[in-house]
């Protein structure tokens, strides 16, 4: 039997293909985030290439009459007033994985979200492959000035060539909401394009006046032509699937190895374990120290190896400094960054 919501909608699980799409999770810390490259809120992605700087935040400013704590806000630092053809700013940069984009391919899907700005006009989203050989734009209007405003796209994911991806630790599909555009990423809107296009010639320069802002929260691609509410998961099963790209150990405890005794210039070995098998094998960055007992004390990050990593955990090793007959321990913080780029 299909359950259905009071509006006769139907009742799905899992309906948006977006993690994080409400920005609730930010585990790298609450911005600003000021380099091209950075990961902000967990999955998002702020790039660009222009001759201004911006810094990207968590915000509180989020749209009335729904259930939401932060949006991610955009604001310029150092204005571009002179797009070149080269130019180009995403803040908000989405990567779906093959194994999950494979389900919409041939697939009719909208993509819904809350946007604000200072700033009216045309703006654009783009769809685009991992090859950067098909892509898809898609206009927006943001009608009025600060004001919370809902969008609502639909695209059909019915394309034909290109350099796509569909396993496991791919990149299956990226979405852009762009917020400046050159000529040479500008595409027709509403078709596929053979070619590596961020917006179309419409979308306005976001970047022209120094403190202009760009909110974005509460973002869902879902099956059909029809917009339904946002699908709210449980805390701890949306911080699952960001850490599966993205863990932070600081976020939780010290990873931790204990030996009864130590021998000085004797080399101990321990293991880590990731809290869920991640995409890719990460790159882990050892980000903090402690110790207890004479026999690694006064340890630091550079002397902490992390080797043997694979998608579900690493082993690590640290040498002990002093002789030490006692409950000796050392741990450390870390980053694993699996993310698709």
């Amino acid at each position: 039997m299909v359950k259905y919501y009071s509006d006769q909608a139907p009742l799905r699980n899992n309906k948006n293909f977006i993690i994080n799409g409400n920005m609730e999770i930010w585990q790298r810390g609450t911005g600003p985030f000021t380099t091209s490259g950075d990961y902000t809120a967990d999955r998002w992605r702020y790039t660009e290439s222009s001759s201004g700087s911006y810094s990207i935040s968590r915000s509180t400013d989020v749209p009335s009459g729904i259930n939401a704590n932060y949006s991610a806000e955009a604001t310029v630092v150092t204005a571009d007033t002179s797009v070149d053809s080269g130019d180009w700013l995403i803040p908000f940069h989405y990567t779906i994985e093959g194994v999950d984009f494979l389900p919409l391919v041939g697939k009719t899907a909208t993509l819904s979200f809350w946007v604000k700005s200072n700033l009216t006009g045309t703006y654009s989203v783009s769809f685009r492959n991992s090859g950067a050989d098909r892509s898809y734009v898609i206009d927006y209007t943001i009608d009025q000035a600060n004001t919370w405003e809902r969008k609502i796209l639909t695209i059909t994911f019915d394309f034909s060539g290109g350099t796509w991806t569909y396993d496991t630790g791919d990149a299956g599909c990226n979405i852009y909401f762009t917020a400046l555009v050159g000529s040479d990423r500008q595409g027709v809107p509403g078709s596929w394009l053979s070619s590596n296009c961020l917006g179309s010639v419409n979308q306005v320069n976001w970047a022209a006046t120094v403190s202009n802002t760009l909110n974005l929260t509460h973002v869902q691609l879902e099956f059909g032509n029809v917009a339904t509410d946002f699908d709210y998961r449980i805390y701890s099963d949306e911080l699952a699937r960001c850490q599966r790209y993205y863990y932070n150990c600081a976020n939780d405890d010290l990873n931790k190895v204990s030996f009864d005794g130590s021998t000085s210039g004797q080399t101990y070995y321990g293991s880590g374990q990731f809290p869920c098998k991640m995409a890719v094998q990460p790159t882990i960055t050892v980000t903090g120290t402690s110790e207890s007992g004479a026999g690694f004390n006064g340890i630091g990050t550079g002397d902490i190896t992390v080797d043997n990593i694979s998608v579900q955990g690493f082993r690590n090793r640290c040498t002990a400094v002093a002789t030490d007959a006692g409950n000796n321990s050392y741990g450390f913080s870390y980053t694993a960054d699996g993310e698709l780029i």
